[in-house]
């Protein structure tokens, strides 16, 4: 957790918010709050689209999903990777199914 004692990298970037398209059905994000992991503390959010992020994941760059505890502090939450079939997604159960899926990231 990010409490300004320093601890280990988690990410090259960390995910703390989603904004998903409004066809539930499909459930395919349109934004994303993504955060510059610095090792010690959480940058500064910035908004990227789904397709931001799977360039920077085709470049080899990793991404966790963070979220905040009860005192306020982050914490890690999961790896994130793309899948592909006929499109591609983004998940952190690395499942092969249609769909985005970013697991208890709130929306923003």
């Amino acid at each position: 957790m990010f409490n300004g004692s320093k601890i280990d990298k988690w990410a090259d970037y960390l995910i703390s918010a989603v904004r998903y398209d409004s066809d539930l059905n499909n459930r395919m994000v349109a934004y994303l709050k993504v955060h510059e992991d610095v090792g010690n503390s959480v940058g500064e959010s910035k908004t990227w689209t789904k397709a931001e992020l799977i360039e920077a994941l085709a470049k080899g760059k990793t991404f966790v999903t963070i979220l905040r505890d009860g005192s306020g502090n982050w914490k890690k939450g999961y790896d994130v990777s793309i899948t592909a079939s006929k499109e591609i997604f983004i998940r952190t159960d690395f499942k092969s199914i249609p769909g985005d899926f970013l697991e208890d990231l709130p929306d923003f």
